[in-house]
């Protein structure tokens, strides 16, 4: 990540400068007002000459009590200034701010001064892309690649510790009659509504993902088939009950869902992965609205309105 991103998050990228002649009072006052942390120090020809933030203001102010007009900025700013550009990796800036226990840095090109950024400003910023990166946009749950790291993370703590975890993959049957139906948006507040439905319904320490247009997964730690199957068969009938209005109609959609839990022969998370999908296109193949769930050694069949049947493999 370069600080580009991280400067473009900023409403006002512009900095505010200071001349070094003008006195303690000034400066303290632009940073109250701006309610900003720092300002850069420039020259007649705008060329930066230093920086002066709020903690070396308080400090002089604190030295110089009343004489705070007749001190000037220059006597208090830092001269040895961290610049870097806008094409500078986030990681790189932030390694050489901690070294040089620095709190602020000022991005330039060439001469021109095109922001200032401080190390809280990072942290914030830098948090708030890496959760976007890993958000899916339209729904708000996690996306693919979040949603993976889950699956891997819950992968290794099997591979370490014998923990045994579920997996479930849902597909909306039918999907895309309901865009060609209804249209893109009605489309994507359905989208919306089957998130938020399956956020609610399942635990904290569950994750669940959107890991494709109409795809979403869940990750269900600490459970085996069994309470998986349940959770799942719950899943099945929530979506059933959603209702959905555009206009005078109403419509509802249906779901399939492959469910798997962790074994011996799954050599890594991807597996898992694979065997959900295979399930869940078993399901769609049995007429869809329903649950197919298999672990190493038995396969678990629900469709709707029958009962559950239970062969092995």
């Amino acid at each position: 990540m370069k600080i580009d991103a991280l400067l473009n998050q900023f409403d006002n990228q512009q900095p505010i400068t200071i001349l070094p002649c003008a006195n303690l009072f000034e400066a303290a006052l632009l940073l109250t007002r701006r309610n900003i942390g720092v300002l850069v120090v420039v020259d007649q020809n705008n060329l930066l000459s230093g920086v002066v933030s709020e903690r070396d203001l308080v400090r002089a102010l604190a030295r110089h009590r009343g004489a705070v007009t007749e001190q000037s900025v220059a006597s208090v700013m830092t001269e040895r200034v961290v610049t870097c550009s806008r094409q500078d990796l986030v990681c790189d800036v932030m390694a050489v701010m901690d070294e040089k226990a620095i709190r602020h840095v000022v991005v330039t090109e060439e001469s021109d001064i095109q922001g200032v950024i401080s190390l809280r400003e990072i942290y914030r910023a830098y948090s708030r892309l890496k959760e976007e990166a890993n958000t899916d946009e339209l729904t708000g749950i996690s996306n693919r690649r979040q949603f993976m790291r889950a699956l891997k993370s819950e992968f290794g703590r099997y591979q370490r510790h014998g923990e045994i975890f579920s997996l479930a993959v849902l597909d909306l049957d039918h999907f895309k009659t309901v865009n060609d139906r209804y249209g893109h948006d009605v489309g994507d507040e359905v989208l919306r509504s089957i998130a938020q439905m399956l956020e609610s319904q399942c635990r904290d320490i569950d994750c669940v993902g959107r890991i494709g247009g109409e795809e979403f997964a869940i990750v269900f730690p600490s459970t085996d088939l069994s309470s998986a199957v349940g959770a799942c068969e719950r899943l099945l009938e929530r979506v059933r009950r959603l209702s959905f209005r555009t206009g005078p109609q109403t419509f509802q959609v249906t779901t399939s869902i492959g469910l798997t839990c962790v074994h011996s022969k799954c050599a890594q998370a991807e597996d898992m992965l694979k065997r959900a999908d295979v399930l869940l296109y078993t399901a769609k193949r049995s007429g869809r609205d329903r649950l197919v769930a298999a672990s190493e050694l038995e396969l678990t069949h629900t469709p709707k309105s029958e009962p559950r049947t239970q062969a092995v493999l």
